[in-house]
């Protein structure tokens, strides 16, 4: 089953917004993707484009407020208009384009005319910045009035419906099917996404597009098709200890040794005690790659070392001989004990920036 999601739809519906604020329209390259979701499987899938962006502008102040976890960053900006375009009660995304912060991404809730309150501390933040709306299942995935167009495959129960699993930033996961009976406040007897383990009906989920999404498919395959923006730039995304899932965003082009992960995750001289990259092969496996420090006969990077294989986490399976496509969603296996989130930042092909 195959579904066509356009998100220029949510631009269009945005568009008397946009308008009203006579903002400046951004035109950046546009495509789509497929990915594949195989029946019985867990399938890991990640928005490798994106919604329109919105405003696009410069940053000329940030101030901090509270202590964590509830601490919180506002960025006050020329020219925002946030008032006028973002739509209300939707989630939004805010993207750092300037160092030291370039590629740093945030979703928020909150704003102002000329001011975005951002989760957490956020220090250095300065320069350009761009905003855009997080996507919701209903507009990712679609609501599958018939299986004949149906990405995700709902029913009476979660028991034997699709389920999409959205991980909650802590190294946990939260999951969502669709329920063809729904309760109020949903209308009756219509679909809407559901909460699978408290059974609380929940639209509008937002989707945040460094986050990569598990696809829990029962007997029926499936293909998801997205179209958007073309992300240009590099992204940060934080990880923590346990199974942190990725969502990688250029769409092509970008490899395990052009990632530039291996300067930021934790490397080795053994698989033991070194951080584990999961790429999907198809059939609910994953090749698994770390950094070995020690190997200095080729650097695959910009920093020493070799990428190696290991077949359950400790044991070296040999040496990254042909580099490795990413695909749209990989697991981070971070095995630090501290509990200190880790920045890590995927940089985008070389030949994006003459996009």
């Amino acid at each position: 089953m195959k579904r066509f999601i356009p998100y220029s739809l949510i631009a269009a519906a945005l568009a008397c917004g946009l308008a009203s604020a006579q903002t400046t329209a951004y035109t950046t390259p546009v495509g789509y993707t497929s990915q594949s979701m195989e029946a019985n499987k867990y399938n890991l899938l990640g928005l490798n484009v994106l919604t329109p962006t919105l405003v696009q502008g410069t940053i000329t102040s940030v101030a901090f407020a509270g202590t964590a976890p509830n601490d919180t960053t506002v960025v006050t900006v020329t020219g925002g208009n946030f008032t006028s375009v973002l739509p209300a009660s939707r989630t939004c995304i805010f993207e750092s384009l300037s160092a030291p912060q370039a590629g740093t991404v945030q979703d928020f809730v909150t704003w102002t005319d000329t001011t975005l309150t951002l989760p957490g501390t956020l220090t250095g933040l300065t320069g350009s910045y761009r905003v855009r709306v997080a996507p919701t299942l209903e507009e990712v995935f679609g609501l599958g009035t018939a299986v004949a167009d149906s990405v995700i495959i709902g029913g009476l129960s979660a028991t034997n419906s699709d389920k999409v699993w959205i991980p909650n930033g802590v190294g946990g996961w939260t999951k969502y099917y669709i329920r063809t009976n729904s309760p109020l406040p949903g209308p009756s007897n219509s679909r809407q996404y559901t909460n699978a383990t408290t059974n609380v009906y929940s639209p509008n989920v937002p989707l945040v597009y460094t986050d990569g999404i598990l696809i829990e498919k029962k007997g029926t395959a499936g293909t998801l098709v997205i179209s958007g923006e073309v992300k240009t730039t590099g992204s940060n995304t934080t990880i923590v200890q346990g199974y942190n899932p990725i969502g990688i965003t250029p769409p092509v082009g970008l490899t395990l040794f052009t990632s530039g992960m291996m300067g930021d995750i934790a490397g080795g001289l053994s698989a033991t005690n070194s951080d584990i990259v999961w790429v999907p092969i198809g059939g609910g496996l994953y090749t698994k790659y770390w950094h070995k420090t020690n190997d200095l006969t080729a650097p695959q990077g910009a920093v020493p070392g070799r990428w190696h294989t290991t077949s359950n986490g400790t044991l070296d399976t040999g040496i990254v001989s042909v580099d490795v496509a990413m695909t749209p969603g990989i697991y981070i296996q971070r095995k630090s004990a501290t509990g200190t989130p880790k920045l890590v930042t995927f940089d985008v092909p070389t030949g994006y920036s003459s996009l």
